[in-house]
């Protein structure tokens, strides 16, 4: 998780967080460290500078308030669970699909660079439900692993 402190603050203002509540977020993102070891060999400490500590109590709240307005942002109907996002896209024939599609997918990186967040393509597929037959020239899978 590679939430943006600074971004988290301005969004946590922008949903009327302020004085004491919002030092209290500000605190406890901040002066965080973590290290590493692997096969017995410690990494340098360094500082977090992003991020909300997996497994934390707050950790989900504030991955909301970080992702709340990326639905906003993208013409098609949008599914948050976790840090997991769907769409959902119509259109009466493929070819309108596909610039649907192609919209909402660039729509959604843009958010994704203006919020400093990460698009991962390994994690990105596409599914087509229709009565017609697809196209030869969309790859076709038996299943699609939704999260």
């Amino acid at each position: 998780d590679f939430t943006d402190h600074g971004v988290l603050f301005q969004k946590l203002e922008y949903y009327g967080v302020q004085g004491v509540a919002l030092k209290l977020f500000k605190s406890y993102l901040s002066n965080r460290r973590q290290v590493v070891c692997v096969h017995g060999e410690w990494s340098p400490v360094v500082e977090v500078e992003c991020g909300v500590p997996q497994g934390s109590v707050l950790g989900p709240f504030l991955f909301l308030v970080a992702i709340n307005d990326l639905p906003k942002n993208v013409q098609a109907k949008s599914y948050i669970y976790a840090d997991d996002t769907s769409i959902l896209s119509t259109g009466p024939n493929i070819n309108l699909l596909k610039t649907n599609v192609g919209n909402a997918i660039a729509n959604i990186s843009t958010w994704f660079a203006a919020n400093d967040f990460l698009l991962n393509d390994n994690k990105t597929e596409t599914i087509v439900f229709g009565l017609r037959p697809v196209p030869d020239n969309i790859i076709s899978f038996e299943q699609v692993k939704f999260l």
